[in-house]
């Protein structure tokens, strides 16, 4: 994730306090540089309440297909900044998620939760009926401190969502 601009975001843009709707745009902004319009990704805007969360998802449309539509893959939650060291907002983060990612009727679906600048990614397992971390240790990744990791599981997702 090397770009000075991402950098600028992520330094100005996501400071402790920083309301979710700058999440949800830095996030875009990471989202299309690994998942760009150009390669067939579209990123989309859902609330799930009224008063909820505007949160992100990717589609990647099947242009090869008999007949071409988008099929959605990766929804990212996003939470305000200044929650990421308390276990039950990503206990509470994780059920949304889940309940999102069950509903998403792609092979393989991914997910993640990102409170400020922390982040954790899960794959979807419809046998097991609920979301898997991609990361043995469960601590959040942090996208100014471990963004090659985060890369890697971005780089992950789009390789293996189909």
């Amino acid at each position: 994730m090397e770009s000075e601009h991402l950098a600028w975001q992520i330094e100005n843009r996501i400071q402790p306090g920083a309301p979710e709707k700058k999440i949800t745009g830095t996030w875009n902004t990471i989202l299309s540089m690994f998942f760009p319009p150009t390669q067939g990704y579209m990123s989309n805007f859902n609330r799930t309440r009224a008063d909820g969360p505007l949160d992100v998802f990717i589609e990647h449309i099947e242009t090869h297909a008999p007949q071409p539509r988008p099929f959605k893959f990766l929804y990212v939650q996003c939470t305000a900044s200044g929650n990421e060291d308390i276990d039950e907002v990503w206990e509470e983060k994780l059920l949304i998620l889940s309940d999102q990612l069950r509903q998403f009727n792609s092979k393989r679906v991914f997910g993640a939760i990102a409170v400020g600048r922390a982040v954790k990614f899960y794959e979807w397992n419809s046998e097991m009926g609920k979301a898997v971390s991609l990361e043995q240790n469960p601590s959040p990744l942090f996208i100014d401190r471990h963004c090659q990791t985060v890369a890697r599981h971005l780089e992950y997702i789009r390789n293996h969502h189909f």
